[in-house]
């Protein structure tokens, strides 16, 4: 599990080809960076004791009788050969661990290129489906609709249907075959995910997407039995087949799957609170029962008091960025809707932000912001254009649109000046 502390400290870093989070490893030992040192003074150490040891053993007394010549031969050749057989030993141990080190590393390398090609494989595949589900249509009174909704109306119009579809549903059963087809598709892929070489934290964040994409595709399938049973409609055995017991199946798979590498809310939450625009200049960060809250410095000594050993901004610097109300403006609009889109066990975000020239609390819940931009927030998280033009155009760049959801949910106070 990666903390906040880890994040800030650099540990982890971005696969700018996968965008998978990868962990920096120092992988060499210090034998294998010194061995030329190593090897180098073992070498002359030797060389120097095989010259040296006979002129000082010529020195050496036994009972009072200085040693002769074959006397220091026969000692030097008793203590020389132990000596170099165990260097030989030495060395020879230390080659086959070099060889295994590298081996070992080697093998290690095999692992993250492989790891690296399942990320890829796993992230074009969700990539694929989410093509694959945007570009479902359904024409129904000269009305085309797309995604969830070409889903949805298909669904209504077909479910009570008596007969059979392979008697003859017509030109629908394409649209059957469809959905049908691209249920099939989620379920290897969660096993595919769960049977990887992903780090845990990697397959919880893969898992997630994925869940949001089911979530905001094929939920209101499970809602359909109950829309049934309250009209008394009956459901051909195809659809029950092929598409609502499909969508339990792959729905329990997902949770349980999800489940055994799911973190704690509020370290998922810190996570995503740590990737939006001015994460730098939050003071404190906190969640509680699905409630997050985003508390901002008060002014460029309180920022100091909390960053003393690493300060990214100058005075001027952080002070110019609280003045430029435009800027700040859309942060304060995007983000709050961003990590409501990204989480979807987050209920509630507050801002609260007391500069020298804002005194300001933003408050936001799914349910408010969801009938205020008449967006699923769900179905935004997988759809760039729906966030790019009903969002952030009417509501981010647009500043009147952007005026409006401030004065919407946000509380002002007004600040005391002194003359």
């Amino acid at each position: 599990m990666l903390s906040l502390n880890v994040w800030k400290k650099k540990k982890v870093s971005v696969d700018k080809e996968t965008g998978f989070v990868v962990i920096n490893k120092t992988n060499k030992t210090f034998l294998e960076r010194n061995i030329m040192t190593i090897s180098t003074i073992t070498l002359i150490a030797g060389v120097v004791l095989l010259f040296v040891m006979p002129f000082f053993m010529s020195f050496f007394h036994y009972y009072d009788k200085k040693l002769t010549p074959n006397e220091v031969g026969d000692a030097f050749g008793g203590i020389a050969n132990p000596v170099v057989t165990l260097v030989g030993v030495f060395s020879t141990f230390m080659a086959f661990y070099i060889q295994y080190k590298a081996n070992e590393r080697q093998t290690g390398e095999l692992e993250s290129q492989k790891a690296k090609e399942e990320q890829r494989f796993i992230k074009e595949s969700i990539s694929n489906l989410k093509s694959d589900i945007m570009l479902m249509r359904y024409t129904k009174n000269g009305v085309t609709y797309s995604h969830s909704e070409a889903i949805w109306e298909f669904m209504l119009d077909n479910i009570s249907q008596k007969e059979n579809i392979e008697a003859g549903l017509g030109l629908s059963a394409q649209q059957y075959f469809q959905i049908s087809y691209l249920l099939t598709l989620f379920e290897p892929l969660i096993e595919e995910i769960d049977t990887s070489k992903l780090e845990d934290k990697e397959k919880e964040q893969i898992l997630q997407n994925l869940d949001g994409l089911f979530e905001a595709s094929f939920a209101f399938i499970l809602r359909l039995e109950d829309k049934i049973k309250k009209e008394k409609e009956k459901v051909n055995s195809y659809v029950r087949r092929k598409i609502i017991v499909p969508v339990k199946r792959v729905k329990i798979l997902l949770t349980d799957t999800l489940n055994k590498y799911k973190e704690s809310e509020k370290e998922i939450f810190l996570v995503a609170v740590s990737k939006i625009k001015a994460f730098k200049f939050l003071k404190q960060t906190r969640y509680v029962n699905q409630q997050g809250t985003l508390i901002f410095y008060k002014d460029y000594k309180e920022y100091v008091k909390n960053n003393e050993m690493h300060l990214d901004y100058t005075e001027q610097e952080f002070s110019q960025y609280f003045r430029n109300e435009e800027q700040f403006d859309k942060i304060i609009v995007t983000e709050p809707v961003r990590l409501l889109m990204k989480l979807s066990f987050l209920n509630q975000i507050t801002l609260e932000i007391y500069t020298e020239n804002r005194n300001m609390t933003l408050a936001i819940d799914r349910d408010s912001v969801e009938d205020y931009l008449d967006i699923d927030l769900e179905e935004m998280n997988i759809d760039k254009e729906i966030w790019r033009d009903s969002f952030q155009g009417m509501h981010v760049f647009d500043a009147k649109g952007r005026e409006a959801f401030l004065d919407k949910f946000t509380k002002r106070k007004k600040i005391k000046t002194t003359e």
